[in-house]
């Protein structure tokens, strides 16, 4: 099973609630949820929320692979890290071995399902255990 994880926040401090904010007409975390629900690969998506405001956008959608998942206030303040939402989600399930948990940042709104299904296909022609993604950029695009 291909799981998929977005940790948002109420709390941004530079950009309150930046995670449902409208980017080219939708929510922020609109865009990789539908890229993960039109995925053949993704089998559930969760979001990891402490926000009653972010639950009601996400619920919205409709997306049938979608489920809101609580996160704890401690994993929901100003020094929680990312890692530690992750560990608190992983230690409450039922994962397999054969398991694949894909974290992916609402703040990351270009990524499209083709390469979401090429991550995966990828890791799986690879037999890994493990793919971290990035993208070459220029520090200056002037």
């Amino acid at each position: 099973m291909n799981i998929a994880f977005i940790p948002v926040r109420c709390g941004s401090k530079s950009i309150p609630f930046k995670n449902i904010k409208e980017f080219c007409g939708k929510p922020l975390v609109y865009w990789n949820l539908e890229a993960l629900q039109n995925s053949e690969n993704i089998d559930e998506i969760y979001v990891a929320t402490d926000c009653d405001e972010i639950k009601e956008v996400v619920d919205s959608f409709g997306f049938s692979k979608v489920t809101v998942y609580d996160r704890s206030p401690d994993n929901a303040n100003d020094t929680a890290s990312t890692e530690a939402v992750m560990i608190e989600f992983i230690e409450k399930q039922d994962f397999k071995d054969n398991d694949f948990f894909l974290l992916v940042q609402a703040t990351s709104p270009l990524t499209q399902t083709k390469d979401f299904d090429r991550a995966i296909e990828k890791l799986n022609n690879e037999n890994a255990d493990s793919l971290l993604t990035c993208v070459r950029t220029k520090r200056f695009y002037w």
